[in-house]
């Protein structure tokens, strides 16, 4: 394969990649936000509750890549706002109300 053709796609394309490197992130950023909320498994969980905030400081606190992050509640909102919904084909296991995250399929039949 000729390495121009190949410099020359992704020049052409790099727009593109910003756009999966962002995905990925969001993706990252979602496991671990589920991990954080002791969610092991799609069946392994217990009830919880708790704000966004104390969310995030938890978060910021056990991963030293998130810790500089200025827009991580942004974030974190707007992936158990859509990203999550998506990932669990709209019948989402965390639920955000209010800036309040509850853990468990409550009301969501």
């Amino acid at each position: 394969v000729n390495p121009k053709a190949i410099f020359d796609l992704i020049k052409k394309n790099i727009s593109y990649l910003e756009n999966t490197r962002i995905k990925y992130f969001n993706d990252l950023l979602h496991k671990v936000i589920l991990n954080e909320l002791g969610v092991k498994q799609i069946s392994v969980y217990k009830f919880e509750a708790l704000d966004v905030e104390s969310l995030v400081a938890k978060i910021k606190s056990k991963y030293s890549f998130l810790k500089t992050k200025s827009d991580l509640t942004k974030r974190i909102i707007l992936i158990l706002s859509i990203h999550h919904k998506v990932s669990f084909f709209n019948k989402p296991l965390v639920l955000l109300s209010n800036k309040s995250v509850t853990v468990g399929q409550v009301n969501n039949g």
